[in-house]
Formats: structure tokens, sequence, C-alpha cells
């Protein structure tokens, strides 16, 4: 059973605050193992549910890591990452930085090459982490 509106800490880390659901929650957790052995402690975080949503622990988290991506497989316009992270900044206000990792505003292509280019992969995960801590 999963409690709804509890979210769950997959992967504790001091760095930065991912949140991820379904696949792209895989993508993020590889990511984050990818990015420890460069010294980059990502702390992955599944919401299990939006609504009901969890906001407190996000928002715990990104106090303590003071950096936020939101990671989902959804377009980015109208995605449920700009609610989240329009949760934190009402919360936190502009003290933490984020970005949102999504599908590129297109309809999902057919053919795989274009489907990996348009959906956030495991290296685009890891590079636009890099960004934000840079």
């Amino acid at each position: 059973e999963i409690p709804f509106g509890k979210a769950e800490v997959k992967r504790r880390g001091e760095d930065i605050t991912v949140v991820a659901t379904h696949l792209m929650l895989h993508r993020s957790l590889e990511a984050a193992d990818e990015l420890q052995k460069e010294g980059i402690n990502v702390e992955v975080i599944d919401p299990r549910t939006l609504v009901p949503l969890d906001i407190n622990t996000v928002v715990e988290s990104v106090r303590k890591t003071g950096n936020l991506v939101v990671v989902h497989e959804s377009p980015q316009t109208g995605g449920w990452a700009g609610e989240i992270i329009a949760s934190v900044f009402e919360i936190l206000g502009s003290s933490c930085r984020v970005k949102r990792v999504a599908t590129h505003d297109v309809p999902i292509p057919y053919a795989p090459v274009l489907e990996d280019y348009a959906v956030p992969g495991k290296e685009c995960i890891k590079a636009e982490i890099k960004n934000i801590l840079s």
C-alpha cells in the first residue's frame, strides 16, 4: 500500500533535490548514482501522489540543498513540475535555484530516435543537474 499524500525520499543527498515520478524517477536515480562518482550528492524524492501532494517533504529537502530540479515525462507547458516549483517558491521565496526537466512541447513521436530526443533521458537529467550547480 502506498499512503496518499506522503512522499518518499528514495535517495539522500546534500547538493540538490530532484523530484520525479514513474520512468523519470528511475532515470533520475541512475543519473544520481553516476553523479555520485563525480562528487555530486543528489537527493531524489518520489512524491508518489500529486493530489494530495506532500510539499513539506520537498520543501524540507530544498531548504537543505538550496537547489531543485523537477523531472517529468509530460510536456513542460502545463505539467505538474510548475506546480511543485510554484509551491516551493510560495514557501521558501527565491532562496533556491530551480529547473524543470520535461518533454519538449511536441506530440510524442512514434520513431524511437525522435522519442529519445523529445523525452528527457538520463544524460539530459545529469546535464541539467550540473547546470544548476554551476
